[in-house]
């Protein structure tokens, strides 16, 4: 018997309490013995370089360092395994949409649905606003291990395990072939009907942007031949021999796409990982020459990024990203549950924000799901496993 996320057996709880966590960042390390006997003050600045001698004794005289657990002052001397901690100045973060949802939870797991504009991890500028802390504001007695991850601007189903054991093995049961991850993803410009995209995620080779990926097919499949079409295509498919030095760390990628709606302007794609690769959907949606509508990075201009980072983002940028974030949700998870070992479903309602985007109401329930699933059925993942 499957479990679903229906009204019936589980029904989806928002979560919006008012206000945003206020945890204190702390930074912690050990003195190993090389580094033993000296000052505090002459630790620092000789373990952690990237912070002048002067800014270490500035934060030591506010009081921001805990030798084992006593306030800090710069002549005091540290013994091997003593326990240096950092309270980390607080700066403010940039707002987010703190909504989740529940959509399954047991004695192993929980499974939220998260808005699209909310970090999962502390990470950068992000610490108090992100679900993790939201997490452990609403639930502080519950261990946080998350098993899958979204972009900040990716709304949709996180996993979270309730221990690190179960975290490992729920991590196995979505890794495992038998586990689908469904995206619901709407596009610039009219999508082929299906579209089996596989080949390799590699670093975009005229990028101004370091962490950006290109997509490059496998030559001679179909997606290999959309590409070839493309008036200023990022690579060619025949271009590509492996250990070519131009991709390096490429990773071998295969992605399913069905149009389930639009017009000849956009596009909405469910859209099915037959790997686990960072931006691989967005890269080659990209590569495609079908920029998921609202990508800064990934869009339908890579300057509209670099404005973004440095918040100079026009209305000219605004009307053609057409969203705020990211059109791209994770809309269907299915796996075997770890503990029990039943199949379990879970769905999340697309979002307003990109029902919206296309000026209709789109209601992405099991039943267009269903529908790609059954279209996959005879397509072999030719993924090489590492």
């Amino acid at each position: 018997m499957h479990t679903k996320n229906n009204e019936e057996d589980n029904p989806s709880r928002s979560v919006s309490a008012p206000g945003m966590p206020d945890f204190r960042r702390r930074a912690a390390c050990t003195v190993r013995t090389t580094e033993a006997d000296r000052t505090i003050l002459a630790f620092l600045s000789l373990r952690f370089p990237y912070r002048t001698s002067f800014e270490w004794q500035q934060l030591l005289a506010e009081e921001r360092l805990i030798l084992n657990h006593r306030t800090a002052t710069e002549d005091m001397v540290v013994a091997a395994k003593d326990r240096v901690e950092f309270k980390v100045p607080e700066k403010d973060e940039p707002p987010v949409n703190s909504v989740y949802s529940v959509l399954f939870e047991d004695d192993c797991l929980l499974v939220v649905n998260k808005s699209g504009n909310l970090p999962i991890h502390p990470a950068g500028r992000f610490f108090n606003h992100t679900l993790w802390a939201l997490l452990k504001r609403d639930r502080p007695e519950m261990p946080v291990h998350f098993v899958n991850r979204l972009d900040r601007e990716t709304s949709g189903i996180v996993v979270v395990a309730k221990g690190p054991e179960i975290a490992g093995r729920c991590a196995a049961a979505l890794a495992h072939p038998d586990a689908a991850k469904i995206y619901t993803a709407i596009v610039e410009g009219e999508f082929p009907y299906t579209l089996q995209a596989e080949g390799v995620l590699t670093p975009h080779p005229r990028s101004r942007v370091r962490k950006k990926l290109a997509f490059v097919p496998t030559p001679g499949s179909s997606c290999a031949e959309q590409i070839s079409r493309l008036p200023d295509r990022i690579i060619s498919a025949r271009d590509y021999e492996p250990g070519d030095d131009r991709k390096g760390g490429a990773k071998r990628i295969a992605t399913s796409f069905k149009k389930i709606g639009g017009d000849n302007q956009l596009s909405i794609l469910a859209a099915r990982l037959r790997s686990g690769q960072t931006h691989q959907i967005r890269a080659t949606l990209e590569s495609l020459g079908f920029p998921l509508v609202g990508d800064k990075l990934y869009g339908v201009d890579e300057a509209i990024f670099l404005r973004f980072i440095n918040d100079s983002l026009t209305d000219a940028d605004r009307r053609r990203l057409r969203l705020d974030r990211q059109a791209l949700h994770a809309a269907r998870l299915t796996f075997t549950h770890p503990d029990t070992l039943k199949p379990i479903d879970i769905t999340a309602p697309i979002p307003e924000d990109m029902a919206t985007c296309l000026d209709q109401k789109f209601t992405l329930a099991g039943p267009i799901y269903d529908a790609l699933l059954e279209f996959e059925l005879g397509f072999q993942s030719r993924i090489a496993h590492d």
